[in-house]
């Protein structure tokens, strides 16, 4: 017989057990911003690599580039140094999904944690030990989670202290004609690793059906942004299209634009950013810190004919540049933080 204190004892140890990951942190950025002489502030950041099918390594192991650098911010100028590329960090991982995995599409500060998300795998991580490994937060499962195909996470935003997971927000039309929203659906995972899945497709559809690409036009989401100062969403589509998707056209259908929601979706507005470049899309942007969410700084990614490349600007909201771009090489960079 199983006595009331037993069951007492046992939900106190299991409490006592989760408590740590639980504490909540609103430390940001993690490292400590220096200020240098002539009033600008020095910030540390990180971009992180989705390499796709180049995320092999050996047999039994899968990777993804991550790399170091220093944001110096003074009012009307923005600069970026990355450290050498020899002094890049590999993030080793053997979890995969169907021979892939450590594809990682974003990296965000939640709950004084720097955590990333695998979007062949599902799975979200925490970098650890210096990052220089990542531990296991949550698996995400597809569209309401009553499908063992893994969640194609592609961006991750903090609101309201919990982490909200997304995926692009296209529709996949079958060969039958059926459509999947899956892909419309979010994650909200608290800082216990709870999840909550939540429907999203009337608001994917409202961001495509505002910027005049209603279905079979199509926007893909590769970055997201929750701003408590402007309570608004801030999203940058890697992909525009007025017309359906072609796999090989879709390389040369980048926008070039930040698209401003309120929490409901019912006040949305547009604003280009830099000169059009049709095989350059964004694939991350975080806002600099001290800079009331007005100036951000955003990773762009090539993909043509099998070949990558990636390259960093730093724009405000009303679409003034503040930097000019920082290549960072042959890589598929998906992801960048102050950290």
């Amino acid at each position: 017989m199983v006595t009331k204190s037993l069951i007492s004892n046992f939900i106190e140890k299991f409490e006592t057990s989760n408590s740590l990951p639980c504490i909540k942190n609103k430390l940001y950025p993690i490292t400590a911003p220096v200020t240098t002489g002539d009033g600008a502030t020095k910030f540390r950041i990180a971009v992180i690599s989705d390499d796709d099918e180049n995320s092999k390594k050996g047999d039994k192991n899968w990777m993804s580039i991550f790399r170091k650098g220093w944001l110096t911010y003074k009012p009307g100028e923005v600069r970026v140094e990355f450290d050498d590329p020899s002094q890049d960090t590999e993030l080793n991982y053997g979890f995969n999904n169907k021979l892939r995995g450590m594809e990682l599409s974003d990296l965000v500060t939640f709950n004084g944690r720097l955590m990333t998300c695998d979007d062949k795998t599902g799975e979200v991580y925490e970098l650890i030990n210096d990052n220089k490994e990542v531990l296991s937060f949550a698996h995400l499962n597809n569209g309401d989670s009553r499908d063992n195909d893994a969640f194609k996470c592609e961006w991750l935003a903090v609101k309201d202290g919990k982490l909200h997971v997304g995926s692009h927000g296209r529709e996949w039309i079958g060969d039958d004609g059926q459509s999947d929203e899956s892909m419309k659906w979010i994650k909200i995972v608290d800082t216990c690793g709870v999840i909550t899945n939540v429907n999203w497709i009337d608001k994917y559809n409202a961001l495509r059906d505002e910027t005049n690409n209603k279905f079979p036009g199509y926007l893909i989401h590769e970055s997201a942004v929750w701003s408590d100062l402007h309570k608004k969403w801030f999203f940058m589509p890697r992909k525009v299209s007025k017309v359906s998707y072609n796999d090989k056209e879709d390389e040369k259908r980048c926008g070039n634009w930040i698209t401003m929601a309120d929490e409901n979706f019912e006040n949305i507005e547009n604003m280009d950013i830099g000169e059009k470049e049709p095989t350059y899309g964004f694939s991350a942007f975080r806002f600099i810190p001290e800079t009331k969410d007005e100036v951000f700084v955003a990773v762009k990614t090539e993909e043509v004919d099998g070949k990558v490349a990636s390259k960093l600007v730093a724009y405000d909201i009303g679409g003034n540049k503040k930097m000019d771009p920082v290549p960072l090489g042959n890589l598929k960079f998906e992801g960048i933080e102050f950290i």
